[in-house]
């Protein structure tokens, strides 16, 4: 019956007009949904005006005949209004397209929840490719991009599908929030590809002309802002409190990090329910976990491996499947914490479990299936790290941290002479295992906090000096902008910028629980980059390898890789330090001081006149 419904919903928005469309002399004022039960009342914005005001939207539900209640009210992104507006029959999406009179502007594509919350903001350049910018006209001051279009809501999967005039689709997934590629999709979206005059609309303010744009790009010595746009569409957007109608945000997180299907997560529930926990010496198994052969010969470790063998097979399988997070329950994001910690516990404790397999199979000779397992493990730390928690990034992280350096450890053992490495980087090549940007775990976190704000925290004040929402909001709104914006630079451009945001929490007047932040992200932020830095260079290491086998010597200089990223050093932005001398190689990171001392190495890469040494793997402290 659901798949029956969502197809009649597809066919009356697909054959028809667009559900509301503004003409060109007054703003858009309401839209319905197609059978009529959802309106969106829209109060315009006047952003041009001493007394500007956003625009506004209402959703409203019809109870009975005549009778009307609210569902949700909150400011639109749009300056004026929206151009298009589409609601699905069962109100629990609306979709907002272009800007009144500017058209395809910023606000090409915005999606709402059933609660108001918005849940996705796709600037034009997100949504077209290469060749679509030939179909797109300029009138006046407007990006005209769907004249001839049509759109639809389907239901199964949930979409939201604009078939453009030249017959190509852009599907939005509304579970996941991300575009789906389809078979047409074979042209790259590249900012360079962009057209100037569309540009300048895309980053013109409101009442703002292109040639007023280019003037003011050219005193702040900019380049047109490209790259800012093409951030600014691929950066989450957090829902604000509102006490009269709560923000989910529990709901808003877990969309957030939703992919496509989820079949890796039982695969991992049931392997961390039957994995055994070793109740032996824990110098042992932390002896067998690095390699140690008289550890991993031990008949404790070699009963205990056996004992998992169910657990690490299924941990190992679901690296190759896709993965969208653990189920979230509870009714608040701090639910989430509590729910998690245990399964985020187990899961590192399997990824150990999985790495000393790995080098028990590297002890028998066989080098390849260490590899793979190493791999495996890598893989499942980039799956955690993409949660909505910054607990799980950081458990995800430390299990690739773990992999990859047990990966790299295996490239030093006897077992590796063997071991092909044209195909093991061709491997690793073709591994989706980089970490989520952290700027987007600065933002989950922001929802975290003003969801535990939203329930807390009274909306008017109480008495002088009190703690009040609005306040409270508008100073963490500001300060997770700000370390979103830093995080967001190269490693050596945010770390002095971290200073200055300790400095603005320390303010007397700021709230306390700011004060604890800016330590906290600068740590975990330096862990990501590091954890980033050990799969670059683990995987450059390979590379050098593959490149000895298949021409008989190690490349002179890193140029004949010149172009790829895992060249460059996250810690740095700058390749990697690399030496050759006959048959010899010395590959390392200069770690967090950026200064080249010789190699001299520290397993934490943060200690001042050390580095971290990749190859030759350095001998255990």
């Amino acid at each position: 019956m659901r798949a029956i419904c969502g197809c009649l919903m597809a066919v009356m928005v697909s054959l028809g007009p667009w559900a509301a469309l503004a003409d060109d002399n007054r703003p858009l004022r309401s839209a319905r949904s197609p059978d009529g039960r959802f309106l969106l009342k829209l109060e315009p914005g006047r952003p041009l005006v001493t007394d500007a005001r956003p625009c506004i939207g209402t959703l409203m539900a019809k109870v009975k005949p005549g009778r009307w209640e609210k569902r949700w009210s909150r400011p639109l992104v749009n300056d004026v209004a929206p151009q298009r507006v589409m609601i699905r029959a069962d109100g629990k999406y609306a979709v907002t397209l272009d800007e009144y009179r500017r058209g395809g502007a910023r606000n090409a594509v915005v999606v709402y929840g059933q609660q108001g919350q918005l849940l996705a903001h796709f600037g034009l350049p997100m949504l077209l490719h290469e060749d679509d910018w030939q179909h797109v006209k300029i009138r006046q001051r407007a990006v005209e991009w769907l004249e001839g279009a049509k759109a639809r809501f389907e239901d199964e999967p949930e979409q939201f599908v604009i078939r453009l005039a030249w017959d190509r689709e852009i599907r939005i997934d509304l579970k996941t929030l991300r575009l789906r590629e389809t078979e047409s999709d074979d042209s790259d979206t590249v900012a360079d590809t962009i057209p100037e005059a569309v540009l300048a609309l895309l980053l013109a303010e409101p009442g703002q002309t292109p040639e007023e744009l280019g003037e003011a790009t050219a005193r702040s010595g900019g380049d047109g802002g490209t790259l800012d746009l093409m951030r600014a569409a691929r950066a989450l957007i957090v829902p604000q409190p509102d006490t009269d109608n709560p923000v989910d945000y529990l709901a808003w997180m877990t969309e957030a990090v939703r992919g496509e299907g989820n079949p890796a997560a039982p695969l991992y529930t049931a392997a961390t329910s039957e994995m055994r926990e070793f109740e032996g010496d824990a110098g042992l198994l932390q002896a067998a976990m690095n390699g140690d052969p008289y550890a991993l010969q031990h008949p404790d470790i070699v009963a205990w491996l056996e004992s998992n063998a169910g657990a690490i097979t299924r941990f190992r399988e679901g690296a190759g499947l896709s993965y969208a997070g653990f189920e979230y329950k509870g009714d608040a994001p701090t639910d989430m914490i509590r729910d998690l910690l245990p399964t985020l516990g187990s899961m590192r404790q399997l990824a150990k479990t999985t790495v000393t397999s790995g080098q028990h199979a590297l002890l028998e000779g066989d080098a390849q299936t260490a590899a793979s397992t190493f791999l495996d493990t890598a893989v499942v730390g980039s799956q955690l790290s993409s949660g909505a928690t910054l607990i799980e990034d950081l458990t995800g992280i430390a299990m690739q941290s773990l992999a990859y350096s047990a990966l790299a450890d295996s490239f030093a053992d006897p077992a590796a002479a063997d071991l092909d490495y044209v195909k093991l980087a061709e491997e690793m090549d073709a591994r989706d295992d980089a970490l989520r940007p952290f700027r987007d775990a600065v933002r989950l976190e922001q929802g975290f906090a003003l969801g535990v704000m939203q329930r807390d925290l009274p909306r008017g004040s109480f008495g002088p000096g009190a703690i009040t929402l609005d306040d409270t909001v508008k100073e963490a709104n500001a300060f997770y902008d700000a370390v979103a914006a830093v995080v967001d630079l190269p490693y050596p451009e945010a770390q002095p910028l971290f200073d200055e945001l300790a400095d603005y929490a320390a303010d007397e007047r700021s709230n306390a629980l700011l004060r604890l932040l800016p330590p906290s992200f600068r740590r975990t932020f330096f862990m990501h980059t590091r954890a980033e830095m050990q799969r670059r260079g683990t995987r450059l290491l390979a590379h050098l390898k593959a490149y000895r086998q298949q021409h008989g010597s190690y490349p002179d200089t890193l140029e004949v890789f010149a172009g790829t990223d895992y060249v460059i050093d996250p810690l740095t932005e700058h390749p990697f330090i690399y030496r050759h001398e006959g048959d010899e190689v010395w590959l390392y990171s200069t770690g967090a001081d950026g200064a080249d001392n010789g190699g001299l190495h520290d397993e934490r890469a943060e200690m001042p006149e050390r580095d971290y040494v990749i190859w030759p793997r350095p001998t255990p402290e």
